[in-house]
Formats: structure tokens, sequence, C-alpha cells
């Protein structure tokens, strides 16, 4: 527990997809911003269409609460937040990806050295995999900017 309004702004990167009451986190979340105060996430999220078994297999897997863009407005709105701003920034996420996949091709010698073949292929499978997820529009990856009324 944390004192109300003790925080002028709160920022959260990638982690709350791993929360599956995010209704209480966002209201708490709220209570404990000062007047004015800013909430900005960074997320996971899912598309607005139906999921493929892969898609949900991998939700399951990652244990991951996975909403779309829109669930997260409408609970962001509904614990107290307004100028509630919502940015799918897919696109530059998949970017990031193919530029990550790109530096790990360039150090694969020495990280299957250090590491192993088989955490390089999950490495790099795994954000193949996403890329994937993105351009069939399964997975989004947001941003989130409200204020505290």
């Amino acid at each position: 527990e944390l004192p109300e309004e003790s925080f002028d702004a709160i920022y959260t990167r990638d982690v709350l997809v791993h929360v599956f009451n995010k209704e209480k986190l966002f209201e708490k979340i709220c209570s404990w911003l000062k007047p004015g105060g800013r909430l900005l996430i960074s997320d996971y999220c899912i598309g607005e269409g139906k999921l493929s078994e892969n898609a949900k297999a991998y939700i399951t897997q990652r244990r991951y609460h996975m909403i779309t863009l829109c669930n997260y407005k409408e609970l962001l709105e509904q614990a107290g937040f307004s100028d509630v701003i919502v940015k799918d920034c897919t696109t530059e996420f998949v970017e990031e990806l193919h530029s990550e996949l790109k530096k790990m091709e360039s150090i694969k010698e020495v990280y299957v050295r250090k590491y192993s073949q088989k955490d390089y292929k999950d490495i790099t499978t795994g954000w193949e995999n996403t890329i994937e997820r993105c351009h069939l529009g399964e997975q989004r990856w947001g941003i989130f900017l409200a204020e505290k009324s």
C-alpha cells in the first residue's frame, strides 16, 4: 500500500500484461497520483479480431492477460483518469524487433558459445513469431497516457 496522492507521475513499461485485475490496479494508481498527475503505460495488447489457436497458446503459455487498445482506454477512464490518449505503436515495435533480430544475427557465434544454440533459437523464433502476430493483427503494442483529474 502507498499513501494517496504521493506521485506526480507513474510509468510502467511492458509489464501490465501480467496483471489480471487491471481494473483494481488502475484504481490504485489513480489514488496514488496527485491531482493533475500523469500515467504513462506501454504494453502488449491483442487486436480487435478473433485470435488464432497459435496466438491463444502463446498468451496461455506466457500467462499473459492481454486486452485490446480500446479496452485499455475504457478501463483507465473507469478508474477515474481523464484525457486518455491511446497510440498504437505496433509499426515501431515491429521495426525494433527486426533491428533486434539483426543484432542477434551479428553476435550469433558469441551468443551460442556463451549460452546455447537452443537459447539463440528460442529468442529469435520468439521475436519472429511476435512479428507474425503483429502482421496478422493479433498482437499490438500500445502507449497510453492519462491524467488524474
